[in-house]
């Protein structure tokens, strides 16, 4: 009993680490190490622990290396909040979680459609996950190839998802190839070819189009921008005090533009601090500094109106007149309002927290004399999709991000920021000018390549000041995505449709009469075995289906697809562990549990039924709630 709880802890153990493999790839696949590389394999050890588990047992297995996964990439989020850093890594960890109960679910699947439904489902659930709540889309399996430039191309027709895509489609052939290589399994293998030519084909046809995008001449017309990092602490910034001190360092900064004949200086968000009706004489500072340099200027600030606040971005022109005004379209729940106020009215007060106003306009500023139109992305707007598209659609030639992202401190935070935003220009072919406080402030043009990024001179990015400019192409065209939006990721949801209705992986699931029950084959000579077992099995509310010999337990395996196999070892026709190797051999049932009943017990005899592929062995006669526990613990109720 010691031996085998001992053996029990190991493998959990051993599982566990595998996970923790898996999680800490992924970790290094994503900014600061960026090596992306790792991303394609990172999650094969994973699939290996999930592979031939109970829904529940997967669930558990991927949640760990979700959680892992989401500590180490999110856990910076600390810093804004630790009950809500620890309550957003454990709702993130879900997807992962969902993700394992779905690679379960598929694996009845044959081999092509199974890696192509579960790919999509991978897509799927980024999909929600940048969706629902709000929507949280940062740290995307596609977004850590934001480098992989040849590669991020699709992205003009499937958004960041056709990325997503593709690194979880090669992450689950690597998978099938090693576990068909350390099985031994030929007939795996040829299995696997057409779903290894038709991965290869994929990645091929997006390296062509990669190359195809990227070496289209450039005949677009330009816009010169300047980008200021003011490097303002978040306890400056909210002392009243310092408002003129912050105005006149960020001015100061501003005056090295001078001479540099561009288009646009854009500061960060919230980079005259307060209400912008409140400083008039800041104000008066920076129309004043406009007119010198002759550009326009893009703050950033509170605006007033009546009752109602708006984090805005405003545009001094030329002249130093005030020429517009955007207010910010996505608000960040916890943050700039309270969400469900009348049912959560409560939390205010831990938070003290005040609602900003939503806006309804995607405003288009001009510069450079009404010509070189853009529009403005205030904080993690810059990251939502359907934001870009629609100023994209509105006549934006190019977009501006104005952050402050001090609130996560010296951490990877403003990196991921940056990654996530990357997508945007390539989805819609529009360059991008980020501005952020603390960094990191970038120039990044419509093919996805960062083309200045603001550093001091040690190369240190976050939480330095300075100034950068560049010149930046200007574009008027729609791509795919742009016009049409997440249309790939529809047909995500529809091939995992179309692969639960067609193939019907669960089909085993199903009992008589239509309700929902665990289907069990139970395999004896002994007509008196299935008069005991038979009916404790449909008390316990499975789905019983007998058979007296090993061919037609075969038979009936091939045509049911039970979600487990109660074996006896000495039958008429195919002994037990036969028929248990020949199961196994078979791509379709070798993930069906085995479990041995027999009367033969002794160490060989067990070792032999583990051997053939068994899951576990119970002795003749047996207790039935012991029968019933064991296969409980396999595949649940």
């Amino acid at each position: 009993m010691k031996d085998t709880f001992n053996q029990k802890a190991s493998i959990r153990l051993l599982n566990a680490s595998i996970t923790f493999i898996s999680a800490a790839l992924l970790i290094l696949s994503f900014p600061r190490t960026d090596w992306s590389l790792l991303a394609w394999v990172a999650l094969v050890p994973l699939f290996f622990v999930l592979d031939g588990q109970t829904p529940w047992r997967a669930f558990r297995r991927a949640y760990l290396s979700g959680f892992l996964f989401f500590f180490g990439t999110l856990g910076w989020f600390v810093y804004v909040t630790f009950p809500g850093a620890v309550l957003l890594i454990a709702f993130l960890s879900l997807y992962f979680a969902v993700f394992g109960m779905l690679f379960v679910y598929f694996q009845k699947l044959p081999v092509t459609p199974r890696v192509l439904v579960l790919s999509s489902a991978w897509v799927a659930l980024e999909y929600i996950r940048a969706h629902l709540f709000t929507g949280f889309g940062w740290a995307m399996l596609g977004m850590s190839q934001y480098k992989n430039i040849l590669f991020i191309q699709i992205a003009d027709c499937t958004g960041v998802y056709g990325v997503s895509f593709l690194v979880i489609l090669v992450n689950l052939l690597c998978f099938e190839t090693c576990r068909a290589i350390l099985k031994k399994d030929d007939q795996a293998q040829r299995a696997l070819l057409t779903a290894q030519i038709a991965g290869i084909v994929i990645l091929a046809l997006t390296l062509v189009y990669g190359f195809g995008k990227t070496g289209q001449p450039q005949h677009y017309q330009t816009v010169r921008v300047g980008v200021v990092q003011a490097n303002i602490p978040l306890e400056v910034n909210w002392d009243e005090a310092q408002k003129p001190a912050i105005v006149a360092h960020t001015l100061q900064l501003t005056r090295q533009f001078e001479g540099k004949k561009l288009d646009l200086i854009v500061w960060p968000e919230t980079s005259l601090p307060g209400i912008i009706s409140d400083v008039p004489l800041l104000v008066n500072e920076v129309q004043l500094t406009a007119r010198r340099l002759q550009t326009p200027i893009l703050i950033g600030s509170v605006a007033q109106d009546g009752d109602h606040y708006f984090n805005s971005a405003f545009l001094i022109g030329a002249d130093g007149q005030i020429q517009g005004r955007y207010d910010k379209i996505h608000l960040v729940a916890f943050g700039e309002y309270l969400p469900l106020r009348p049912i959560l009215g409560w939390v205010n007060n831990f938070i003290r927290l005040d609602d900003f106003t939503s806006g309804k306009t995607y405003k288009i500023f001009s510069a450079a004399g009404g010509q070189k139109k853009f529009g403005v992305l205030i904080c993690f707007e810059d990251t939502l999709g359907y934001l870009r598209r629609n100023f994209a659609l509105n006549g934006a030639e190019f977009f501006v991000n104005m952050t402050n992202d001090a609130w996560f401190k010296d951490t990877k935070a403003p990196f991921l920021h940056l990654q996530a935003a990357v997508f945007g220009c390539v989805e819609n072919r529009r360059a991008l000018v980020r501005a952020a406080n603390t960094g990191v402030s970038a120039l990044v043009d419509g093919q996805g390549r960062i083309l200045n990024m603001l550093h001091d001179e040690r190369g240190k990015k976050a939480f330095v000041q300075g100034v950068t400019w560049g010149t930046l192409p200007l574009n008027q065209s729609m791509t795919f995505y742009t016009k049409y939006g997440d249309v790939f990721t529809y047909l995500c949801f529809l091939c995992i449709l179309v692969g639960t209705l067609n193939k019907r992986p669960f089909k085993s699931l199903y009992g008589t009469g239509g309700n929902m029950s665990k289907r069990i084959l139970l395999v004896d000579d002994d007509p008196g075995v299935h008069l005991l077992i038979v009916p404790v099995l449909s008390k316990a509310g499975y789905s019983a289906v007998s058979a007296k010999t090993g061919e037609q337990a075969l038979q009936l395996a091939l045509k049911d697809r039970p979600d487990l196999i109660i074996l006896d070892v000495i039958m008429p026709g195919i002994k037990g562990r036969d028929l248990c190797k020949k199961i196994k051999a078979y791509e379709v049932l070798k993930n069906i549990a085995v479990i041995f009943l027999t009367a033969k017990d002794s160490e060989d005899d067990i070792k032999a039924e583990l051997e053939a592929g068994a899951i576990t062995h119970l002795t003749k006669p047996v207790d039935p709630s012991a029968l019933l526990q064991t296969i409980e613990s396999i595949i649940g109720k």
